[in-house]
């Protein structure tokens, strides 16, 4: 068998050498493959992440109305938010992953839905605080799965901060699968 290099090629590492005319990650891959190598996939890290970002949780108390859930008051970017969680590990002070009416989220895990304001059970949410299933990010938060929410810790450092950019997943990366070119290894030496 013919062995056929591929390559994940980092965005935010070639802006280090090249000035992009465009931003879009999917346009730059439309050209490269036009122009150069063939780009299979567009990898945008944080895509899960946007209209999200790093909340600090400011009160609690028992919804009047459901046994399992409770009314929380949140510190966003978008300043402070009402949410109806189900969380077992909400603790005031502490620093949550919180996405905002309009993101899309994984529900309990599996199914995209975009977040609207809701009321469950006579009160009103106006988004939610996650857990690593609903925000796709199980790789890097293993423990956060069914109700027990990211947990950053206490204190406000990152409070409002995007989600994407507090943990680090700016890039894109573009997968390229070098089987057309193959007597070109400069162009696959990342």
């Amino acid at each position: 068998a013919r062995y056929t290099p591929r390559v994940k090629l980092s965005l935010n590492w070639l802006r280090d050498f090249v000035t992009f005319t465009v931003q879009d990650p999917r346009e730059i891959a439309r050209r490269l493959t036009a122009c150069t190598a063939e780009v299979e996939h567009v990898e945008v890290q944080g895509a899960m992440l946007v209209q999200c970002c790093v909340g600090k949780v400011l009160t609690i108390r028992k919804h009047p109305n459901a046994d399992k859930l409770s009314l929380c008051e949140v510190q966003t970017d978008r300043g402070v938010k009402k949410v109806v969680c189900g969380g077992t590990n909400l603790s005031v002070g502490m620093r949550v992953a919180f996405a905002h009416v309009g993101a899309t989220v994984k529900w309990h895990g599996e199914e995209l839905q975009t977040l609207e304001n809701v009321t469950i059970r006579g009160e009103e949410s106006e988004g939610m605080i996650c857990t690593a299933e609903e925000l796709d990010l199980m790789a890097r938060f293993p423990e956060s799965r069914e109700r027990t929410l990211i947990d950053f810790g206490d204190g406000d450092a990152g409070v409002g901060e995007p989600l994407s950019g507090y943990l680090g997943l700016e890039d894109a990366v573009l997968h390229i699968d070098n089987h057309a070119i193959t007597h070109r290894a400069d162009l696959f030496s990342h």
